[in-house]
């Protein structure tokens, strides 16, 4: 076990850990799980180690040092739970995705300055929002590999994953919040991708008679209302997107299949159906999409 417990050790210790991460993921011969587990724990109590550290408000300069190397971790915790995914360890890398989103909620009590700087860092925000969207569509693979179909369990009740599918849809939500709160428009655009590369089984079926799981319906809502607002904003400020073909592209992919799912509403979805072509008629749609 790697020795953590002294302030000046951590930035070795992550040093060392990020070159045993790094020869795992470029050795030809199998990742082995069990050393993926060990360094996302040893990662995983270095952070809960400099989180919980007393720190007063004139320790500035510390502050700012343990705040960078506890973004290294974080960065580094990221990369091991998505080289745990492609080893198909599956229910180990949600573990420890669930320890990212939990360690990088800083909107709770702490006032001193290391908690403000981790509250306000937009770097941390976009590890969370990277990390929600990576255990959506691990637990999107768990589902299929427990031989379930994504698309099916989405419109057919499943009680035993029914906690799984909310959870799902959670993070998805959830990303596209925290992404437009911290104005990274190119995020709220991934946010878009994610969604629409996991959804995209539901919507190609050809059974259009079954009603969408009611938690996809608010999900489709928020998702349109936050890259409506994204678009509009980056055309009235004429701001250049680094692929806005793309980024509108997956605006009228979205729009046109929540249009859709609004049909089946009825006169419920008839005031909702009409904002959205309001907003397609105000963006400027390239010729070719």
């Amino acid at each position: 076990m790697i020795e953590v417990s002294s302030k000046h050790s951590y930035s070795l210790t992550i040093h060392t850990l990020e070159l045993k991460l790094k020869s795992f993921t470029t050795s030809e011969n199998s990742i082995n799980s069990k050393e993926l587990v060990y360094i996302g724990n040893e990662i995983k109590a270095m952070i809960n180690k400099l989180i919980s550290g007393d720190r007063t408000s004139e320790m500035e300069d510390q502050s700012i040092s343990d705040f960078q190397t506890l973004l290294r971790a974080f960065e580094l915790l990221s990369t091991t739970v998505e080289t745990m995914v492609k080893s198909s360890n599956l229910n180990e890398s949600i573990e420890l995705a669930n320890c990212i989103v939990e360690m990088t909620e800083f909107n709770v009590d702490g006032r001193t300055f290391f908690n403000t700087l981790c509250r306000e860092s937009q770097e941390l925000s976009i590890i969370r929002v990277n990390t929600m969207l990576l255990r959506a569509s691990t637990k999107i693979k768990l589902i299929d590999q427990q031989g379930h179909s994504f698309a099916h369990v989405l419109v057919e009740p499943l009680s035993e994953i029914e906690d799984t599918r909310n959870e799902i849809a959670v993070d998805f939500e959830t990303s596209a919040k925290l992404a437009v709160a911290i104005n990274q428009k190119w995020l709220v655009f991934n946010v878009g991708v994610a969604f629409w590369n996991a959804y995209l089984p539901v919507f190609r079926t050809e059974d259009q008679s079954k009603q969408i799981h009611g938690r996809i319906l608010v999900l489709l809502k928020n998702l349109f209302l936050n890259l409506k607002q994204t678009i509009l904003i980056m055309e009235k400020s004429k701001i250049i997107c680094y692929d806005s073909e793309l980024s509108i592209q997956i605006f009228c992919n979205i729009s046109l299949v929540y249009l859709k799912v609004l049909e089946k509403e009825g006169d419920k979805g008839k005031e909702m159906s009409k904002e959205v072509v309001d907003a397609l008629m105000q963006i400027k749609i390239p010729a070719k999409i």
